[in-house]
């Protein structure tokens, strides 16, 4: 069991002159997309979620100056909506605004959800290994579809053979938190 520690919260207080100093600021603000400035990562996906291959110190992993990603991915045709319905982890690499697409991260085999949701990844050089930790949903087979969600790692050798990334020698996913229906639920 935790044991459960209080905390004191110290907040701010926002006073006109506080946003005075802000009204004349040169700040940073984020452009208006335009449809011109959309493009197809991968065709005929929808793309969402995604993260970097990190090293174990955080740091992004480069493969001959590619950056490695995983990506929640589903098929173009779906409704927006209903992507989450059927998501897979893609793996993709990135190099000065090129993109190539690795396929899916995981076998078809080694989720034991229904689908594949958000996470995060470590990959160890000396190793070649790959570890993700990452959202199981639902339950592999279920009749119906429900969106139970357990936490979930598994590790796997990444590979880049100077073109592209591959994965190959997944091994069996272990869930790593387990509801326990008071601290995680």
């Amino acid at each position: 069991m935790l044991d459960r520690v209080a905390s004191t919260v110290t907040t701010s207080h926002w006073l006109a002159r506080h946003v005075e100093a802000v009204a004349g600021a040169n700040l940073p603000s984020i452009p208006v997309i335009r449809r011109s400035d959309i493009r197809d990562i991968i065709p005929g996906l929808q793309l969402w979620d995604c993260w970097t291959i990190d090293a174990p110190d955080g740091s992004a992993v480069l493969f001959d100056g590619w950056r490695g990603w995983v990506i929640m991915c589903a098929p173009r045709e779906i409704h927006p909506d209903l992507r989450h319905d059927v998501a897979r982890l893609r793996l993709a690499m990135e190099r000065d605004g090129e993109w190539i697409d690795c396929g899916h991260l995981l076998p078809d085999d080694r989720n034991p959800g229904a689908r594949e949701w958000a996470g995060s990844t470590v990959y160890d050089s000396a190793s070649g290994t790959l570890t993700l930790f990452f959202t199981a949903t639902g339950r592999r087979g279920e009749s119906s579809r429900t969106f139970e969600q357990r936490l979930f790692q598994i590790s796997g050798k990444l590979d880049f053979d100077g073109e592209t990334l591959h994965t190959s020698q997944w091994g069996q996913p272990i869930e790593n938190v387990v509801a326990d229906g008071v601290d995680y639920v």
